[in-house]
């Protein structure tokens, strides 16, 4: 322990054994660049902005999802093709036309 705080006189009382091992070799500065004030242009340290990030990110969200869609739309209309092609077995042509035939043979007479 380094220091104690003494409630009742609100004073700090420091150790006399233990010292504080700052990194930098002094305490801290009360204003410190860069922190409270960004004016200093040295302060600036070239990272994207909170709203460039989120444009990034939401640009990213945005083609993602339309390659999605079109993929699925694709998929979506090559089963619907390849079903409707299926289906053609089902109908007879020939017998068909047999059926027209027969209809109009039976209005003319």
């Amino acid at each position: 322990v380094v220091t104690y705080f003494n409630g009742s006189t609100k004073e700090i009382i420091w150790s006399q054994t233990e010292k504080i091992h700052w990194p930098s070799g002094g305490p801290p500065l009360d204003n410190p660049p860069c922190v409270f004030s960004t004016d200093d242009p040295s302060c600036n340290d070239g990272q994207l902005p909170v709203l460039g990030i989120v444009a990034v990110g939401s640009g990213l969200a945005l083609i993602i999802f339309g390659i999605s869609s079109f993929l699925i739309y694709s998929q979506s209309e090559s089963i619907l093709i390849r079903g409707v092609a299926e289906e053609r077995w089902r109908s007879s042509y020939p017998r068909e036309l047999a059926v027209q035939q027969v209809l109009q043979g039976f209005q003319t007479s």
